[in-house]
C-alpha cells in the first residue's frame, strides 16, 4: 500500500462543493506525478474530468462510446452516454 503501482479513484470529488473538488483532484494529480504512477478516476462530472483528465472513456451499456483526448468529447458523446440532452447546457 505504501508504494502502489496504480491508483483507482472512484468518484472521489462526490457530493464535495466545486472548489473542494478542484482542489481533490490536483492533489491527486500532483499524487500520481510524484509518485509516477497512472490514475484512473470514475467520475460523472464532465467537466471536472475534461479539466484533469489526459484520457476520457465514456460507456454506455457495456461498450464504450468515447476513448480519447478531453478536447475531443463532444456534445453527441455525451447524448450517447447519458441519454437525453435536456440536461445540457
Amino acid at each position: 500500500m505504501q508504494h502502489p503501482k496504480l491508483l483507482l479513484a472512484d468518484e472521489p470529488t462526490s457530493s464535495l462543493d466545486p472548489k473542494t473538488s478542484v482542489e481533490i483532484m490536483t492533489l491527486i494529480r500532483e499524487l500520481g506525478t510524484a509518485k509516477n504512477i497512472p490514475i484512473i478516476v470514475n467520475m460523472h462530472d464532465v467537466e471536472l474530468a475534461k479539466r484533469f483528465a489526459d484520457r476520457i472513456v465514456g460507456m454506455s451499456g457495456g461498450a464504450v462510446v468515447y476513448d480519447g483526448a478531453p478536447a475531443g468529447l463532444t456534445d453527441g458523446h455525451l447524448k450517447s452516454i447519458y441519454g437525453g440532452e435536456d440536461w445540457l447546457r
